[in-house]
């Protein structure tokens, strides 16, 4: 035994799984079998949609039919004076009229192959009944009324009723498919007037139907349904449904919430339902077949197997229970430190160390742990002071030209006269560099931030006295206790002076405005400057957002200024794409500028931003 437990693992294994390797074997037969079945399945899935799908296929050229008539006896000249006659009870005449049109409807079809109309309702309120000419009864026009066939509502559109008994003659079959009857209407209408005319009746026989099927009941072995969008039975190759005239309520039911092809349990049998939609009505063929028809044989065959497969995996449970001392338990422990590791703790070591292979594995994971705890923490010193770097370029970007053009101003201002706006003027610098410098700060309050924006203003206002107007709307109030990313508004006011101003001819108006949401602060700058045409704005935003550094162009418009405040949003705050920009030729420019909503200050540089 001792000499065993010392063995390598490959023969410790090989001991073991020669032993076991029955039940790998019966575990592949039994998926082999149940993959058989389910492919099976699928199969005649699929067959029973294709079947659905040709029946109703096979229903429209039907309604086709009866629409191509519909359409040639609503223009037919012939008919329209039949259809203003009143009788007054001449029931001679009547009969004599009804035939006169039978035959008009023969001549256009003598070999009867077309569907026919089977009654015209006429304006008059006559009834001329081609099933049985005599049969005028009340009841038959009171019939008609109740179903609203003449209702201006139904325009001039086919309108179908489900299945019901043949109310337009007297005698009734007592084979229900040629008894019951799928009534169609069309109210007829004199195009250049609108006189109503009339209503043509379609009372279908649920056999002719049905032969539209019929030989396909056999094939798919359960039973065909045609419905309405109301779940009103049309037509069904189940007798017993038919005389009840109804379609199960709680298949139409699943019929609305389930896709095409799905399963349900009726009476405590699984079954499958296909439907197919018309593309003329809102017929449905629903076609429900047992899962018993096409699985009975395998299953069959599949309950013998798992009886043997039991009988095996009795046999080898003493077989899995000293593989499971064995060999599972350590590896079981190694794929949970796995996952700890998955789900960020790089410290799960493993306390294996048995002499064979398994315990090399451990040793072997444990340094692969520690090499890689190593390489994290240098990567991470590594990247932080890449960051440091670039920050420290970003920042170069802002404050040289800004600083150049004040310096040029107080000059001009000194030259042209000797006046206190110069000393107003090196105070807003003073103020203006103070809050650059926030003691080394890359977090500030955003009152601070704001009032940097207001010193840039307050300087500007001496350059360009009379020719702009700041427009600040924040509530201080609620900006309190929040804090920003440093030196984020100054570069956009800049760049409306920059380029907004060029060639003018109205005061220039910029504004401030903020949003603060739950999670999220906007801070939305927009001016009524010149503006830029498409072009220019994609250009613009192409250099906010591309991966790579621009070259260092002194180009107007570039978006430079604005592609530093997104890299810095996105280093420090973890914020990609926070820079975002509008702008129309002739109307003006709006950047919108999002950070997360920070309440008390801390310094990114002191640990690695969000990702």
């Amino acid at each position: 035994m001792i000499n065993y437990v010392k063995a390598s693992l490959k023969r410790q294994l090989f001991v073991l799984i020669t032993i076991g390797v029955l039940i790998p074997l019966l575990v592949v037969s039994a998926l082999l079998f149940l993959r058989a079945r389910q492919q099976m399945q699928n199969q005649e899935i699929a067959h029973v949609s294709e079947d659905s799908a040709q029946v109703i296929s096979g229903l429209d050229e039907t309604i086709i039919n009866v629409q191509h008539v519909s359409d040639k006896f609503s223009i037919e000249d012939d008919l329209y004076p039949y259809l203003r006659k009143s009788y007054d009870g001449d029931i001679v005449d009547k009969m004599h009229d009804t035939r006169t049109i039978n035959n008009l409807f023969s001549f256009y079809d003598p070999l009867q192959k077309s569907a026919r109309i089977s009654a015209l309702y006429t304006s008059t309120g006559e009834i001329l009944n081609f099933l049985e000419p005599e049969n005028d009864s009340p009841a038959i026009r009171q019939r008609l009324d109740e179903m609203g066939v003449a209702g201006q509502e139904n325009l001039m559109q086919l309108q179908w009723f489900p299945l019901q008994n043949n109310f337009l003659v007297s005698a009734s079959s007592s084979d229900p498919r040629q008894s019951r009857v799928v009534i169609g209407s069309r109210r007829m209408v004199l195009g250049y007037t609108g006189e109503y005319l009339g209503t043509q009746i379609f009372a279908i026989p649920e056999e002719t139907l049905y032969e539209r099927y019929k030989n396909m009941v056999s094939r798919t072995g359960g039973h065909i349904h045609i419905i309405n969008s109301k779940g009103e039975l049309l037509s069904s190759s189940d007798q017993e449904l038919l005389s009840t005239g109804s379609f199960p309520r709680e298949v139409f039911d699943r019929l609305q919430q389930e896709s095409n092809v799905f399963t349900i349990d009726i009476n405590g049998s699984p079954h499958i339902v296909s439907k197919s939609s018309s593309q003329l009505t809102d017929w449905q063929a629903v076609v429900i077949v047992p899962l018993s028809t096409f699985t009975g044989p395998i299953d069959n065959l599949f309950g013998s197997f798992f009886i043997l497969l039991l009988l095996c995996g009795a046999l080898c449970l003493f077989i899995l229970h000293l593989i499971s001392n064995r060999f599972v338990r350590p590896i079981k422990e190694i794929n949970s430190s796995m996952e700890k590791v998955e789900h960020g703790n790089l410290n799960a070591y493993v306390d294996i160390s048995s002499p064979d292979e398994v315990g090399s594995m451990a040793s072997y994971y444990n340094n692969m742990l520690r090499r890689i705890n190593k390489y994290i923490e240098d990567e991470y010193e590594v990247e932080k002071q890449k960051k440091e770097l670039e920050m420290e370029v970003l920042m170069s970007q802002v404050n040289p030209h800004f600083l150049y053009n004040t310096l040029e101003t107080l000059v001009w201002k000194a030259n042209e006269r000797g006046n206190p706006d110069i000393g107003r003027i090196a105070a807003s610098l003073g103020r203006l560099y103070r809050i650059s410098i926030s003691d080394g700060k890359v977090i500030i309050k955003i009152q601070q931030e704001i009032d940097h924006l207001v010193s840039y203003i307050n300087i500007q206002r001496e350059r360009y006295a009379g020719l702009f107007y700041f427009d600040l709307r924040v509530d201080y109030k609620r900006l309190r206790d929040l804090c920003t990313l440093k030196l984020i508004l100054q570069p956009v006011v800049e760049n409306s002076f920059l380029y907004a101003m060029d060639d003018l001819d109205h005061l220039m108006g910029i504004r401030l405005h903020t949003v603060i949401g739950d999670q999220y602060i906007k801070f939305v700058i927009t001016d009524n400057g010149t503006g830029m045409d498409k072009e220019q704005l994609d250009q613009v935003r192409q250099h906010i957002y591309s991966e790579s550094r621009p070259a260092q162009k002194k180009t107007r418009g570039s978006g430079i200024g604005l592609r530093s405040i997104n890299e810095r949003i996105r280093l420090y705050l973890g914020l990609p794409n926070a820079v975002s920009i509008y702008s129309r030729k002739g109307a003006g420019s709006k950047v919108v500028i999002t950070i997360p909503r920070i309440k008390e200050e801390k310094d990114p540089t002191s640990e690695p931003p969000a990702s």
